[in-house]
């Protein structure tokens, strides 16, 4: 790890590595998310989408994520 307290995201900001670590940045996130459940609680499926918003003093970036995780019990 470098001294830096930042590291690079991929929309572009800087952001701190600890929580807290900078005042300035202000970061936004809206999500979704449905199950769909198979065999009862056994076996599931989750679909997330998330739009995640970061303002740094007068920088602005946004990214669209998007989740597909698969639940199984066995």
């Amino acid at each position: 790890m470098s001294g830096s307290p930042y590291v690079s995201e991929s929309a572009g900001l800087k952001r701190p590595r600890a929580v807290g670590a900078d005042e300035n940045l202000i970061n936004t996130e809206y999500s979704l998310a449905s199950n769909w459940f198979i065999n009862g609680h056994r076996n599931k499926i989750t679909v997330d989408l998330s739009w995640l918003d970061a303002e740094e003093d007068d920088e602005t970036a946004s990214e669209l994520l998007f989740r597909l995780q698969w639940d199984l019990s066995i």
